[in-house]
C-alpha cells in the first residue's frame, strides 16, 4: 500500500515565506523573472509620464519618482504574479505523488507514482525526479551564530519529450533505490540530516514546475531478498 507524500515545509523566513503563503510563487520556476520586466516597464512609463507633465522642480520630481515608483512597482509586480498564478491554476491541477512508504530503509528500492491533471494540451520537455540528501549545520563564530545547508543529489530518474493531451491525467512511475551506505535521517542541536524527493518538470511556453517532498530514511538496512536454492 502506497502513501501520499506531503510537500516540504517552508523553513526560510522573509520574503520567500511570505510569497509562498500568498501562493504567488509556489511551485513555479521563472515566475519572478517573467514578472520583473513587465512591472519595470509599466512603472517606468507611469513615472515618466508624470515627470513629463510636472517638470517644475528637479528635487521634487526625484523625490516623487522614488516615493511613488517603488510602491507602483510592487503593485504591478504582485499583480503580474497573481495573473500568472491564476492562469496556471486554470491550466493544470496540483500533482499528487504516492510512494512505497514515506519511511524507507537503507538499500531499499522504492516506486514513486506521479499524477497531475492538465486542462490544456502541452508536452513535457524534461521531467526529473531526484532523491536529495540535505545537510544542515549551525555553528558559532565569536559572538555570532550562523547556519548553513547543502543539498546532495543521491540518485535521479528522468523522462523527456512526453506529450500531454488536454483534459487528461499525466501519470508516470519512477523507480529509485536508497544506497546501502546512506546516512539515515537524524536531528541534533546543531546538525541535521533530512531526505527529500525533488520533482522538476520543464514545460514549453509555461512556467517550469518545481516541488519538493519530505521523506524519512531509517537507520535499518533493507534485507536482501532470499535466493531460492
Amino acid at each position: 500500500m502506497k502513501v501520499k507524500l506531503s510537500r516540504e515545509a517552508v523553513e526560510e523566513g522573509g520574503w520567500k515565506k511570505q510569497a509562498q503563503s500568498m501562493n504567488l510563487f509556489r511551485k513555479q520556476k521563472g515566475l519572478p523573472q517573467r514578472t520583473v520586466l513587465p512591472a519595470t516597464l509599466i512603472t517606468a512609463l507611469v513615472i515618466g509620464g508624470l515627470l513629463a507633465v510636472q517638470a517644475d522642480s528637479l528635487i521634487i520630481l526625484i523625490f516623487a519618482a522614488i516615493c511613488g515608483g517603488i510602491p507602483l512597482y510592487g503593485v504591478f509586480f504582485v499583480f503580474g504574479a497573481y495573473l500568472w498564478r491564476n492562469y496556471l491554476d486554470r491550466a493544470m491541477d496540483l500533482p499528487v505523488v504516492f510512494i512505497t512508504s514515506d519511511t524507507l530503509q537503507r538499500g531499499q528500492t522504492f516506486e514513486l507514482d506521479y499524477s497531475q491533471y492538465f486542462k490544456q494540451a502541452t508536452h513535457v520537455e524534461t521531467m526529473k525526479v531526484q532523491l536529495i540528501l540535505r545537510e544542515w549545520a549551525r555553528y558559532t563564530s565569536g559572538t555570532s551564530t550562523s547556519t548553513d545547508s547543502r543539498d546532495i543529489v543521491i540518485v535521479e530518474d528522468l523522462i523527456d519529450n512526453y506529450p500531454i493531451s488536454a483534459n487528461s491525467d499525466f501519470i508516470h512511475s519512477f523507480s529509485m533505490k536508497v544506497p546501502e551506505n546512506a546516512m539515515h535521517t537524524f536531528t541534533a542541536n546543531d546538525n541535521k540530516i533530512s531526505w527529500h524527493i525533488n520533482v522538476e518538470m520543464d514545460l514549453p511556453g509555461w512556467l517550469d514546475y518545481r516541488d519538493r517532498y519530505d521523506i524519512t530514511i531509517s537507520a535499518q538496512i533493507d534485507p536482501a531478498p532470499e535466493v531460492a536454492s
